[in-house]
């Protein structure tokens, strides 16, 4: 009996362990979830707040981007207005040094002229030295000759 009184206090401990225990566990687990929906409530509340500062940030991109969007198309409209302008000026410029090339050339032509001309003429300067010499020449042979013949 005494072993069955035993038993009975030790299972009655236990029972009254295990409620103990059941106890603890169950307030550690409000606890625990009311901690979790504290923070719960806390991260949506900054995920809210992440949520419209960046709703907020994009909204300025955006607009930052589209205001940033029309100066560049005005920018290359009056780059290409310019380019315009520069390509007018080139072609006239173009132009321009083109004619003074050509007139260049055409004096470059007029004094090619001229000098094939005094070219010519010197050679038949020349020529006509040459001939004169040829002539003075076979004179003077004939000369020798007659004198080694006489």
């Amino acid at each position: 009996m005494k072993r069955k009184k035993k038993l009975t206090e030790v299972r009655e401990k236990n029972e009254r362990d295990l409620k103990a225990c059941k106890l603890e566990l169950s307030e550690r687990l409000d606890r625990i979830q009311a901690g979790m929906r504290v923070e719960s409530k806390t991260r949506r509340e900054e995920d809210e707040k992440t949520s419209k500062y960046l709703l907020k940030e994009i909204a300025a991109v955006r607009e930052s981007v589209k205001a940033e969007s029309i100066v560049r198309e005005d920018e290359i409209k009056l780059l290409a207005q310019r380019l315009e302008v520069l390509e007018h000026e080139e072609i006239k410029a173009g132009e321009r040094a083109q004619l003074k090339i050509f007139e260049q050339l055409r004096e470059l032509r007029r004094v090619l002229q001229l000098e094939k001309e005094a070219r010519l003429a010197e050679e038949d300067k020349v020529k006509v030295v040459m001939e004169e010499f040829g002539v003075a020449l076979q004179s003077g042979l004939k000369i020798v000759n007659r004198s080694d013949f006489e």
